[in-house]
């Protein structure tokens, strides 16, 4: 990944799918805190948004960081598993 291919979305819970939305349909891999987002319907439309927005390898979505220490090794499995996920989602 090159600098401003991706995003991390730290914000207010409530704000998380707007963001993310808004940051995937314009290609950018995505990283979200938990909770991802509050519903089933807006995770099913993120999935649907990366999927129809997808370029080779991106866009990747994920949740979970509750230890920001491990973001660099983070990024480096994601980098690795770039184009090998179905629907290029990883939750």
């Amino acid at each position: 990944m090159a600098p401003g291919d991706a995003v991390t979305i730290f914000t207010p819970d409530d704000t998380h799918f707007d963001i993310a939305l808004y940051a995937i349909e314009r290609g950018l891999h995505v990283l979200v805190t938990k909770p991802a987002v509050k519903t089933v319907e807006h995770h099913r439309r993120l999935l649907e948004a990366a999927r129809r927005c997808a370029r080779p390898g991106s866009p990747l979505l994920g949740h979970g960081v509750s230890d920001v220490t491990g973001f660099p090794a983070l990024c480096e499995t994601c980098a690795r598993l770039r184009g090998r996920l179905p629907g290029r989602a990883c939750w």
